[in-house]
């Protein structure tokens, strides 16, 4: 305090929201932002809903993980039959559009409110979650959606938003709220 130094990280409420990624879903749902449809495993009413909605293929996640790590492709009834975890520790998603329109948006949220940015890329090649090659935008689509979601966190800030292009528009399904390993 002496210093008059700030300290810029992301607020527990942040954390809470971007960190599990079933929390993610239900954020940018209340939130009237584009999100994938989604399902926790242990809930049959959820999973029979979702499935519905939008079919095979889906997308199984650790609801708290990194780099891609744990996520798997169910492409039948029978894939999903055979998913096994402690309750709570995954969630179902709509596999959303083809790997060669995802994209990550970088914002920066200043003291003021005021958010810089983004700057946007197309994702190219992604070893183990991390990019290797990317074409940088701007792509506006994606870049509104991006301020939306940055917006609406209220984060102070870094904050990377991945999304990937659908019919319906840019869809976000992840939020990094630090420098995530695209920015450099």
């Amino acid at each position: 305090d002496d210093t008059g130094a700030h300290i810029v990280a992301a607020s527990s409420s942040v954390l809470e929201v971007a960190l599990d990624k079933w929390e993610t879903c239900r954020f940018l749902a209340r939130q009237g932002l584009a999100h994938p449809a989604y399902a926790r495993p242990e809930h049959p009413e959820e999973v029979d809903r979702l499935v519905a909605d939008v079919g095979y293929p889906l997308l199984v996640k650790p609801r708290r993980g990194t780099g891609s790590r744990g996520v798997q492709l169910l492409a039948t009834p029978d894939d999903l039959g055979a998913l096994r975890a402690e309750p709570g520790a995954l969630v179902l998603q709509e596999l959303l559009g083809t790997a060669d329109e995802e994209f990550s948006a970088a914002t920066w949220t200043c003291l003021d409110g005021t958010i810089r940015g983004p700057v946007s890329y197309r994702r190219g090649l992604v070893s183990a979650g991390d990019t290797a090659v990317a074409d940088v935008g701007p792509h506006h689509d994606v870049d509104v959606e991006a301020r939306g979601v940055a917006r609406a966190l209220g984060i102070l800030g870094p904050c990377n938003v991945q999304l990937r292009r659908t019919p319906r528009g840019p869809v976000t399904f992840e939020i990094n709220p630090r420098f995530s390993g695209g920015a450099s």
